[in-house]
């Protein structure tokens, strides 16, 4: 099983100032990624699509299909390291060549209640649970993320104004 770290910038769009949820996403070009990884990927390869700040909670993330692969290749979307491992917590058995572009992978019934709190930096990754011949596609990668991390530090005290201090 090989893993491919694709997910190489920073989530962004959360501000200390005004906590609110915000998106975090990453297109993928199938075929660029065969070239990075060196080879094409194989039944249980593992790729980390989306970077997780610590002190976030995942609110939803999914994958949309924007061009359609070739071959044959169906992906789950969740976590493959410690905890939590659920590698299908987000998406279940999207299948990227039969489904129309703009298709858009299905949140598991079981999971769907879940809503994931982050205490330490993560990673979203996908999961080839079936992979043969794939040359090409692009699907984009998604996560509805809020900071949750406390507010009572640094700047955000009032105690810290200059008003304040008088």
């Amino acid at each position: 099983m090989a893993n491919l770290a694709t997910a190489d910038h920073a989530a962004q769009g959360n501000s200390a100032r005004g906590r609110s949820p915000y998106l975090v996403q990453n297109t993928i070009d199938l075929a660029a990624a065969i070239v990075l990884k060196g080879s094409d990927f194989a039944a249980n390869d593992t790729m980390e699509v989306l970077n997780v700040p610590a002190g976030s909670v995942i609110l939803s993330a999914g994958i949309e299909i924007i061009a359609q692969a070739d071959g044959t290749l169906t992906l789950d979307m969740g976590f493959t390291g410690a905890s939590p491992a659920a590698v299908d917590l987000f998406v279940d058995g999207l299948d990227c060549v039969g489904g129309a572009v703009g298709t858009y992978g299905t949140t598991p019934g079981t999971e769907a209640a879940q809503v994931q709190v982050i205490s330490a930096a993560d990673t979203i990754d996908v999961k080839f649970v079936t992979e043969t011949d794939v040359t090409g596609g692009k699907l984009r990668f998604w996560a509805v993320l809020m900071d949750v991390s406390n507010l009572g530090t640094g700047d955000m005290l009032a105690a810290t104004a200059a008003r304040d201090l008088a």
